[in-house]
């Protein structure tokens, strides 16, 4: 093997490996991915439940998630959940949807306080009262429970509009008397026929697995360099 040739499998031989390394990490991410969304499906399946107690457990210490609780808020999530209590609507933000916007607000419980996406409705903001939409008195809502997770938004300064459920914000107000977590309604509760919640197969099928996809954008680009490796390996005088 001359110099060139030693510099030709340099340069092609990390490509063609590492392209097999990914493709086969993108088949296993596939497996992880399938069994996360049967997990999710199976979940959905049973019967609406309390909170969860250990979200009861950590009232607002978001922290405790981390290390041995985080698998655990895993299994807990689109798990299908019943609560009853009152509105407080002293906080409220608007997260746009491409159906309109969700009205998020607090949801106070016997056991505390969670913030509770309502679901979404057709007016502007600015056009929305919701002591006149929401209940005043204490009702029991469907829905299903979603973990916490880090709030990366900005809001802006004369609009509360948010791309996620803000949790650090419900802990600013409510402190230990928040719930860890937050709560979904469900599609069919409807709330004086303004709002409408969202369906948790919606979550599902935005969850994206193309993995396979990916795997075999690799396997074709390492196939690819192989082939123009050949062609220049062979094509190259045995020369020193």
């Amino acid at each position: 093997m001359n110099r060139k040739h030693l510099f030709l499998s340099l340069f092609f031989l990390p490509i063609i490996i590492t392209g097999f390394f990914l493709a086969q990490w993108q088949y296993q991410r596939s497996l992880w991915k399938q069994d996360l969304l049967s997990a999710y499906t199976k979940r959905l399946n049973q019967s609406p439940q309390p909170l969860p107690i250990l979200s009861l457990r950590l009232k607002g210490d978001k922290a405790s998630i981390s290390g041995k609780n985080e698998d655990l808020f895993k299994q807990l999530d689109l798990l299908p959940v019943m609560v009853t209590g009152e509105f407080d609507t002293d906080i409220v933000f608007f997260k746009p949807t491409s159906q309109g916007l969700n009205i998020i607000t607090a949801f106070k419980t016997s056991d505390g306080v969670i913030p509770i996406d309502v679901g979404r409705i057709s007016l502007q903001p600015h056009d929305i009262d919701l002591k006149k939409i929401l209940p005043t008195s204490p009702t029991t809502l469907k829905g299903f429970y979603r973990i916490p997770t880090q709030y990366a938004g900005k809001l802006p300064y004369n609009k509360q509009l948010v791309s996620q459920v803000p949790y650090p914000l419900f802990l600013e107000k409510y402190k230990t008397n928040l719930l860890v977590g937050s709560f979904q309604v469900r599609d069919d509760s409807v709330i004086n026929n303004f709002l409408k919640g969202q369906n948790a197969q919606t979550f599902i099928k935005n969850i994206p697995n193309n993995h396979i996809q990916y795997m075999f954008t690799w396997i074709f680009l390492s196939l690819i360099a192989g082939v123009i490796y050949i062609i220049l390996f062979r094509n190259t005088p045995n020369k020193s």
